[in-house]
């Protein structure tokens, strides 16, 4: 059989270019028809076409689990969702996952810093990388380009609030008389926003003044939908024993709300349906410029709480179960003291210097 060219060749030498590649792959014993070849061709063309960033991201997400083999958290998913269809996919969801390469990722990542925002670029790099990370384990690419050191990591926009007990106090008669007792559970017991969400009448202990934490309440995706759920880790599920006056404002608060059952919620928006991060937002924000705090996100009170324990002396042990972290190195953080506290100590420690005057002889 008789194969000829793939088109008519201008010269002669193109012609003798042609032969002597077809020539090489006979002795190679890769040679096909070039038929055949135009045939595979247009297949992996095809398959590129439609193996794009967008179609193994998606199927990525879908099959994504947690180290252990558990189905991620709705918020997880919900957070990932907006890190693709916001950031990722617009700059990357068209391209062969071959054809993301480490200078389009540099480039794409430094532009999140020259807009301000370089918060949500270290949560889509982050995505980003795992995704191709994935791919690199598949074998759908040979290097994950995503090799930007510290590209996963944002500049510290804010230092976190922890308000003294006199400061909480004075927050907390700034809030509206119903979220005061919301405030104090945030504020000395530490619960995420979730999980105060979460809380049902039900869990509320009055007499032997503990909480127990089982579940959260969290509003996710667009439109927001409720969902209902584990609280972050294993160690989420807790007691936590609440401080006398925190005790007494969760009992007058429920005398408020005659008629409930232990299934209602603790705290509801005007729906009746459990409170949001946002809710409480507006009150929030005024209370705290009112203290001179302005700027404190409700989180802050979380960071309250974890001070104040370890101010009052919570081991690390005692203050990870408390909080309900998962790593013992997040409650190592909070393992500092107050500068008030730091004095009382630097005073005792010049006492066991000089126990008569305060100073060493």
């Amino acid at each position: 059989m008789t194969y000829t060219g793939p088109s008519t060749f201008v010269t002669k030498g193109d012609a003798q270019a042609w032969l002597s590649v077809e020539r090489s792959l006979i002795s190679q014993q890769q040679w096909t028809s070039p038929t055949v070849r135009a045939a595979r061709a247009a297949q992996e063309a095809e398959r590129r076409r439609v193996s794009t960033f967008a179609v193994y991201a998606d199927q990525w997400l879908e099959g994504r689990v947690t180290t252990r083999g558990r189905a991620l958290r709705p918020s997880t998913v919900a957070g990932y969702r907006n890190a693709l269809d916001v950031h990722v996919l617009p700059a990357f969801g068209p391209l062969p996952l071959d054809e993301i390469t480490s200078a389009v990722v540099r480039h794409w990542r430094g532009q999140f810093a020259v807009r301000g925002n370089d918060s949500a670029g270290a949560k889509a790099y982050s995505v980003l990388k795992a995704i191709l990370q994935t791919a690199e384990d598949d074998e759908l690419i040979t290097r994950n380009p995503c090799r930007l050191k510290g590209g996963g990591s944002a500049a510290k926009v804010r230092e976190s609030v922890a308000l003294s007990p006199v400061e909480l106090a004075a927050l907390v008669d700034a809030m509206p008389d119903h979220w005061r007792a919301l405030t104090l559970v945030s504020g000395w017991c530490g619960l995420r926003i979730g999980e105060a969400a979460g809380l049902r009448i039900g869990d509320v202990d009055l007499e032997a003044g503990a909480l127990h934490v089982r579940q959260t309440a969290q509003y996710v995706g667009r439109p927001a939908r409720l969902v209902l759920g584990p609280p972050k880790s294993e160690r989420g599920i807790r007691i936590v024993h609440m401080p006398a006056h925190v005790t007494e404002a969760m009992g007058t608060y429920l005398g408020t709300r005659p008629g409930t059952n232990p299934r209602d919620f603790v705290w509801t928006r005007g729906d009746g349906q459990p409170i949001s991060r946002h809710t409480t937002l507006s009150a929030f924000r005024t209370a705290s410029r009112s203290i001179g705090r302005d700027g404190m996100v409700w989180h802050d009170l979380r960071h309250t709480a974890n001070t104040l324990a370890a101010d009052a002396g919570a081991t690390q042990a005692t203050l990870q179960a408390r909080m309900g972290h998962a790593d013992p190195k997040v409650s190592a953080l909070y393992l500092h003291t107050s500068q008030a506290r730091d004095q009382a100590l630097a005073t005792a420690l010049s006492q066991m210097a000089d126990p008569g005057s305060g100073r060493r002889r």
